[in-house]
């Protein structure tokens, strides 16, 4: 933006309409030109990271992602903030900051978006109480969806042992074979 003939360097003022980069981060950047020290934490690196790949100040980015490779283990990004960190990483060609980001989307994926089978069957059984007259007709094929032998035994009996759910043939054949697998894992039905 300041280098390469682009008009701003040869402006005496330059108006930054970009209202994602707050003062604060502006700030930070400002800091890090003059000391050369980048004074980020976990909650400002992915903004100030953003703004500085915005304002093309290659160093600054460089700084952020060493702080990034240094830290990615202790922090918790949602999903957009990992791809635009990746994005930026990408476009720096920097395989090291690229490949933390790709570990901690595999971490957060399993922390957070890999539930247990057992919290799967209960959202499920969940699901068909709520509206249990209108669903109660897709439940066997619902419920079958879920990997019955890898939930807790006592939640499979629990919600399906019940008067109402015993009616129907096909979920009682699925309490049967849970059973058996928990006791049997290389049962095949």
């Amino acid at each position: 933006m300041f280098t390469d003939g682009m008009k701003e360097l040869s402006q005496e003022v330059i108006e930054l309409k970009d209202e994602s980069i707050s003062p604060d981060v502006l700030k930070i950047i400002l800091d890090s030109i003059y000391t050369g020290d980048l004074l980020v934490n976990e909650e400002s690196v992915s903004k100030v990271l953003t703004a500085a790949d915005h304002l093309q100040l290659a160093s600054t980015v460089h700084q952020c992602c060493n702080f990034l490779l240094t830290e990615f283990v202790n922090i918790r990004l949602d999903f957009e903030t990992y791809c635009r960190i990746w994005e930026i990483a990408f476009s720096y060609g920097l395989k090291d900051l690229q490949d933390a980001a790709d570990c901690n989307l595999v971490k957060m994926y399993t922390d957070v978006c890999a539930p247990s089978e057992t919290f799967v069957f209960k959202s499920v059984i969940q699901w068909v109480n709520y509206k249990k007259e209108e669903r109660m007709a897709v439940a066997v094929e619902v419920i079958g969806g879920v990997r019955q032998g890898l939930v807790d035994i006592g939640v499979v009996i629990d919600d399906l042992n019940t008067e109402e759910m015993q009616q129907i043939p096909e979920i009682y054949k699925q309490v049967h074979e849970a059973a058996i697998y928990k006791h049997r894992p290389t049962y095949k039905p």
